[in-house]
């Protein structure tokens, strides 16, 4: 069994096959409508305008000081 027996309430091997009395299904037509501008549900990821800056700007700088590297090391090979 991969569910919690508690979701086979009547035995037979199903999970979820009978829905409980007091079920209400999600509204889909009014969910295609929502933008998710109000959505409350979705998950906090930490990361803001302030924790972007914070990790592009150090980042930005060791892809330009790795660029030059490989730049200048092949120019001294050029030159050899």
């Amino acid at each position: 069994m991969h569910y919690g027996t508690d979701l086979d309430r009547d035995g037979d091997g199903i999970g979820c096959d009978q829905p409980p009395a007091d079920f209400v299904a999600h509204d889909e037509a009014a969910a295609a409508e929502d933008t998710g501008k109000d959505n409350r549900d979705l998950a906090e990821t930490g990361a803001g305008g302030d924790t972007t800056l914070y990790l592009a700007a150090p980042g930005s700088a060791v892809l330009l000081t790795g660029g030059a590297m490989v730049a200048s090391s092949r120019r001294r090979r050029a030159v050899r």
